[in-house]
């Protein structure tokens, strides 16, 4: 969820749900404890939820430097 946030900047919930292809209680419970942690931001109008990655926060920073490594380092691949 962290990392869909990063890159999209700002989302409402359903669409940063979509894009992590969690179901909605799992996801629910990852933007609860990112809340709680300080990395996530979340503002309401009305119904509508926006979540925002806190970037300016060094520990998202930390996150991000550490998923784009991953990355370029063919983190995750499975044909080693």
């Amino acid at each position: 969820m962290l990392k869909v946030l990063m890159s999209a900047g700002e989302l409402n919930v359903s669409e940063a749900v979509r894009r992590a292809g969690l179901n909605h209680s799992a996801a629910s419970a990852h933007i609860d404890a990112l809340k709680e942690a300080g990395l996530l931001e979340e503002r309401r109008f009305g119904r509508i939820r926006i979540l925002r990655a806190r970037l300016e926060d060094p520990r998202v920073q930390a996150l991000k430097k550490a998923f784009e490594l991953f990355e370029l380092y063919g983190g995750g691949r499975r044909d080693r």
